[in-house]
């Protein structure tokens, strides 16, 4: 409870930007739906957010290094904002492949940022639980964000505002923070090698859960709208399916302190297999 309370400004913050951005992700592919995408243009879109989200990978860092984590956050968040009210205004496909980049771009940023000030404030005794309750509290908001789909037509710009809105709201309790922001992280190049001969496990579940979870970001609001004659109905799809990730996430972390963390992988992986099964 300590820590939690040492980085209580981050973590409001990660709140009202995860509200937003969970309501983004739901909100384009319905939009590109609706302004006549086929399906597969739609997951290009996406695998466009999610190749810039590899590019600030490496691009990111050398911001943070430069202005640091608060200056940086104000910065990224103003982008994905910009880009987002962008999309609400075009509906040219090569417009949305390279706005979707730059939105993945800025929210590599921002997950970097808001990680590596955790990290400093974690141990090797409590960072399970720790990111534990971040993860939480992404999902959540995620969840709650979709709740907020509804303010209006998906074809209308109400939702798309909003999202907006409570990303402007996250600036507000960092830039308002009275404690020390983290030492600006030096800039490094990402070594996959290096990665991988740290942990084969993470390695390999890492790239595995991306291509899983990619692809339901990617198409699972358009899979639901096929079933669902509501825009309720596939708000309340995502939601659920987010909403039982952020019911588990404390006590998968406190378990990963106790037992080998290959087991817990293994473990949910067979859960997540059975449920796509079902």
């Amino acid at each position: 409870m300590k820590t939690l309370l040492t980085i209580a400004s981050l973590l409001m913050s990660t709140a009202l930007l995860l509200v937003g951005h969970g309501m983004q992700l739901t909100l384009l592919p319905l939009r590109g739906a609706d302004n006549g995408l086929s399906a597969s243009l739609i997951g290009v879109s996406a695998s466009c957010y999610f190749l810039g989200f590899l590019v600030g990978c490496f691009l990111v860092p050398k911001l943070i290094s430069r202005v640091g984590h608060i200056r940086s956050f104000a910065v990224l968040t103003a982008l994905t904002a910009s880009a987002l009210l962008i999309l609400d205004m075009v509906d040219y496909w090569g417009f949305w492949l390279v706005l979707r980049f730059l939105s993945g771009v800025t929210m590599s940023g921002l997950y970097a940022l808001i990680e590596s000030w955790l990290n400093t404030h974690t141990t090797e005794h409590n960072r399970g639980k720790v990111l534990a309750v971040y993860t939480f509290i992404t999902l959540a908001s995620m969840a709650a964000g979709q709740i907020f789909v509804n303010a209006g037509p998906v074809e209308s710009s109400t939702p798309f505002s909003l999202a907006v809105l409570f990303m402007a709201l996250a600036i507000v309790p960092i830039g308002l923070t009275r404690k020390i922001a983290p030492t600006p992280i030096e800039s490094t190049s990402p070594s996959f090698r290096l990665l991988y001969q740290r942990s084969h496990s993470a390695f390999v579940g890492a790239i595995l859960s991306g291509l899983v979870t990619g692809s339901f970001w990617s198409l699972g609001a358009v899979f639901a709208s096929y079933y669902s004659d509501s825009l309720a109905g596939v708000s309340w799809f995502m939601m659920v399916a987010i909403g039982g990730g952020a019911l588990f996430q404390y006590p998968i972390g406190w378990l990963s302190d106790r037992i080998d963390r290959r087991w817990i992988l293994i473990l949910l992986s067979l859960g997540g297999a059975l449920t796509a099964v079902a």
